[in-house]
């Protein structure tokens, strides 16, 4: 009975690790993070690589509130080679640039997020 109970424990910490590793997998890549100068909200640009070999990574500007555990994206696409930047230009206005704009696919881009405005500078 008791080699059962390692046996369960075992594949407990192995399943909670899988969990860990995937997690951490979709949650991409941070490559830039800057908080507003209130310091109320968190802004990230994060790169997922998780696509076919053909494809390019996604980037992504996501942002979230300080305290908030859900980030929501207001600006992605594949990436090409583009270099996209994130500043504040005030504590409610988010500025997006991206340079060497032609390499990057828009998918998406939102112009507000709760009391944030979001500009961008496309290049």
């Amino acid at each position: 009975m008791k080699g059962k109970w390692s046996l369960a424990r075992i594949i407990g910490c192995a399943a909670t690790g899988v969990i860990f590793l995937a997690w951490g997998a979709l949650s991409g890549n941070v490559e830039q993070r800057s908080t507003s100068p209130d310091e109320r909200v968190i802004a990230e640009v994060r790169q997922y690589t998780f696509t076919p070999a053909t494809e390019a990574a996604q980037t992504r500007v996501e942002v979230r509130s300080r305290f908030g555990l859900f980030n929501h994206t207001v600006f992605e696409g594949p990436n090409y080679g583009a270099d996209v930047q994130i500043s504040w230009v005030n504590s409610k206005t988010l500025r997006i640039k991206c340079v060497n704009s032609n390499n990057f696919r828009t998918v998406s881009t939102e112009q507000q997020w709760g009391p944030v405005s979001i500009e961008y500078d496309m290049q």
